[in-house]
């Protein structure tokens, strides 16, 4: 035990009375010791001392002297070991062997040497607790960026899972932006994981190219690459690749500052229409020696010409900014017809020349038929029934004068009709039926809680045109209390009229979405959707799949749906999904119940890549299969601009919290160093003598003595 410093009160009588005490004893014991010497004690000093030694300690005792001092007492071990997970731990040394796969050999190396298997974490953007060493060697290090001082301020630092030493073993660079400055709760010790030494490397930061392009028409494929520790100058080509032929090439130099970023564009005509991979491929000067970078494949659909809609509407807001977001997709050719009440044309006064020909209509891949339904003649109705039933696609918007709130023979002819004409006005969240939740209009989040929740804070819908959709309709979100026909009017529904399709919404609204800038992304991802759905082809697959995404950063999700159509063998059995990547071909089943025996039937996955390249999926139901989807996962930019272990970073954090830092190599070396090194913590504690029983005890034994050796003396 180390006293460092004390400090001595006083907390029994008051001073005056113990001093006046005090000099009674003393007199006691001057008349004791003249007592002694007049009847001729031998030896009177040795009862005189017991006696003044007994007094002297009730003295002590009545004052009430309370000692505090501190101390220094060794702290309970309870150590962490925390192991970077984040992609750039995926780089081998010249042997092969990965920053994770050293990581593993020093775990075990200090399990073993601390004797029992410490606690577990792993991180990159998030500091995740682990039940054993089997579960870390299954997580491949696909983490997007490594929030490594962050981790440290997440240690857990209170309670029983208290940390008071943390191993970390990473590679050391740090994306969270945070300052190491914070002392972390545990003392923290660094194992410091792949070669400091400068690594060359080259990479793509960011590709960007548009979703469709043209026949005969330049497609501009563009983006960033960046340079690591290689000489100003070198010489970096970048190539273009359109299944698997060389189209097109430009070439940089790398800048002198490490990291730097330079832009690059190449440009190149398709010949044929068809979906379309396109591969960028960079090659080096010098030694590039980091691969996971260098190429990346998008996808790209070359059509021969604009798809031609008809956005036939009345002015309003809803057409103002539908027609601003059709104009701004390239790859369609719009027409408008702006007309209004009492037979009043506005826009495409020659166009509605034709609108009551259905077979000039037939140039339309779609009509949108919006807030103008009532104001069309009845020739112009039956052309446009004529249209869907011969195998056309319409969209009908909702609103007081839209085709679901009015009377008219062309929603007769489409199969649906208005239980009550101009609409209802009353505020309120559409619900989404199980097969809404899952189409790919109405989804805004692959979780279904998730996008309940956007749909919950969209604005209220404010006017419903009360519609029996009528047979085979699938309805897709429902009024949450107003019926229609005996069940929940419709707010949103499909519906296959003759050889051809209609999209219903019954509400109006949705410009709405444009006033809120959080909202106007679900707008547009409804109108993608929609137009996905109804400008696809006619011969449809009765198994059909689609992905959230067909570009993946590693360590991200690909979410998977798949649409199983009524009727088909099997339509119950969830599908098997398959996927072939990079890595051995998996095999992956979806788990998810169907939405409903009458409906379409979807299912829904989440796969999570584990390696970087090419991948292609497929869904397979009974004897049928969907068509090949495509999807590439690339390299996190961010984890791989600087590739080479960031020593000094590893040392400045060990040194700001207290540890050391050591290469990973040498994971024996600092458990041996801390297994010697004890950590202390400084408590304040106090004696007090009064209450010691010992005191009271050697007062008795004193007492005793100078009795003793007075009956020795012939005293009583």
């Amino acid at each position: 035990m180390g006293i460092d410093g004390y400090e001595i009160r006083l907390q029994g009588l008051p001073l005056p009375i113990i001093i006046a005490l005090a000099a009674v004893a003393v007199f006691i014991v001057i008349r004791y010791y003249r007592f002694l010497k007049d009847v001729g004690f031998p030896n009177p000093a040795a009862p005189l001392l017991l006696r003044a030694v007994a007094f002297t300690l009730l003295f002590l005792l009545a004052a009430g002297p309370t000692i505090y001092y501190e101390r220094k007492v060794p702290e309970a071990r309870r150590l962490a070991v925390i192991i970077d997970t984040s992609q750039s731990m995926m780089i081998g040394d010249s042997r092969g062997v990965t920053r994770k796969q050293k990581a593993l050999q020093a775990l075990r190396a200090i399990s073993k040497a601390w004797g029992v298997v410490p606690e577990l974490f792993t991180f990159d953007e998030e500091l995740v607790r682990r039940a054993s060493i089997e579960e870390i060697e299954g997580i491949k290090p696909g983490g997007r960026e490594t929030h490594l001082i962050r981790a440290l301020k997440n240690i857990p630092s209170t309670g029983e899972n208290r940390i008071s030493d943390a191993i970390v073993i990473t590679d050391g660079n740090d994306t969270s932006g945070l300052s190491i400055s914070t002392q972390s709760a545990a003392r923290v010790h660094v194992l410091g994981a792949g070669d400091a030494a400068p690594r060359p490397n080259a990479g793509l930061y960011r590709l960007e190219a548009p979703e469709y392009g043209f026949v005969g028409s330049p497609v501009v494929v563009q983006g960033d690459i960046y340079a690591s520790d290689m000489p100003g100058g070198t010489v970096i080509g970048i190539e273009l690749f359109e299944d698997g032929i060389r189209v097109g090439q430009e070439t940089l130099e790398s800048g002198v500052e490490p990291g730097s970023r330079q832009r690059f564009s190449i440009s190149y005509e398709p010949r044929t229409p068809g979906y379309r991979s396109l591969e960028v491929r960079l090659k080096t000067s010098t030694g590039d020696v980091i691969l996971q970078d260098n190429k990346r494949t998008l996808f790209i659909d070359i059509i021969s010409g604009r798809r031609s809609i008809l956005l036939v509407d009345a002015p309003g807001w809803e057409f103002r900014f539908l027609r601003e977001y059709l104009e701004s997709i390239e790859k369609l050719s719009v027409d408008v017809i702006l007309t209004g009440p009492n037979g009043k044309t506005f826009e495409g006064r020659k166009l509605r020349e034709n609108l009551s020909n259905s077979r000039t209509l037939g140039k339309y891949r779609l009509i949108i038929v919006g807030q103008a339904a009532k104001f069309l003649t009845p020739p112009e109705t039956r052309a446009i029934a004529q249209y869907v039933s011969d195998g056309g696609r319409i969209v009908s918007l909702g609103g007081r004068n839209a085709l679901p709130c009015t009377d008219n023979s062309l929603g007769k002819s489409l199969g649906f009709t208005s239980e009550k004409p101009g609409g209802d006005r009353v505020g309120f969240e559409p619900t989404l039926t199980d097969t809404g939740a899952n189409s790919l209009p109405l989804r805004f989040a692959p979780d279904r809680e998730a996008n309940n929740r956007i749909w919950k804070n969209l604005p209220l819908i404010q006017t419903i045109c009360m519609t029996s959709p009528g047979k085979d309709a699938v309805v897709l979100a429902v009024h949450p209390w107003m019926k229609c026909g005996g069940s929940l009017c419709p707010a949103v529904f499909t519906k296959t009229i003759g050889r051809g399709q209609a999209f219903v919404v019954t509400f109006e609204g949705l410009w709405r979405w444009r006033f809120r800038r959080k909202d106007s992304e679900h707008y547009a991802t409804l109108w993608a959707g929609v137009l996905t759905e109804m400008l696809e082809t006619e011969n449809r697959k009765p198994v059909r799949i689609s992905l959230k995404s067909d570009s993946i950063i590693l360590g991200g999700e690909a979410a998977v749906t798949v649409n199983v159509e009524p009727g088909l063998p099997g339509e119950n059995t969830a599908p098997s999904l398959e996927i072939n990547g990079p890595q051995k071909d998996s095999h992956f089943v979806l788990d998810m119940k169907n939405a409903n025996n009458k409906e379409r039937l979807f299912f829904n996955a989440i796969y999570t890549p584990e390696k970087v390249g090419l991948y292609n999926i497929k869904a397979v139901v009974g004897k049928k299969e969907s068509e090949t989807l495509n999807f590439y996962v690339y390299a996190s930019p961010v984890e791989f601009v600087s590739v080479a272990q960031n020593e000094k970073l590893n040392r400045e954090v060990a040194e700001k919290q207290g540890g050391w830092y050591y290469p990973v190599e040498q994971a024996n070396d600092l458990i041996k160093k801390l297994a010697k090194n004890i950590n202390y913590r400084v408590e304040r504690d106090k004696f007090t003598p009064w209450s010691s029983p010992y005191i009271l005890l050697l007062i008795i034994l004193l007492l005793t003595a100078e009795w003793i050796f007075r009956r020795r003396g012939g005293l009583t």
